[in-house]
């Protein structure tokens, strides 16, 4: 689990925005597979956590969303491309933060 917290220590580090941050870890946490089973579940609610400690509201990536969601694995993997992650967590963070104003 060393390995785990050194990246949420250097992904913490920096100027970027807490939803880059987070998004950026995600991506990363996920390629290094701790776990032989559960590190999806496990890497978004890091992914939460990073955003909760920031004042942000938790995200549900939405079971219809699941193509997107891989495809954003292999853009990072693949292309070196994290901006549709960013993306993704961007609007899904828009989202919740729209249904608490609409409360």
């Amino acid at each position: 689990m060393g390995e785990v917290k050194n990246k949420m220590q250097n992904f913490s580090n920096g100027n970027r925005h807490i939803i880059e941050t987070a998004a950026l870890f995600h991506l990363s946490f996920e390629g290094i597979h701790p776990f032989i089973d559960g590190n999806g579940r496990t890497g978004r609610l890091i992914l939460n956590l990073m955003l909760m400690q920031a004042g942000y509201p938790p995200i549900d990536v939405k079971f219809a969303d699941r193509r997107e969601y891989y495809s954003c694995f292999d853009s990072y993997y693949r292309d070196d491309d994290s901006s549709p992650m960013v993306n993704m967590v961007g609007e899904y963070v828009k989202e919740k933060l729209s249904q608490y104003i609409s409360l």
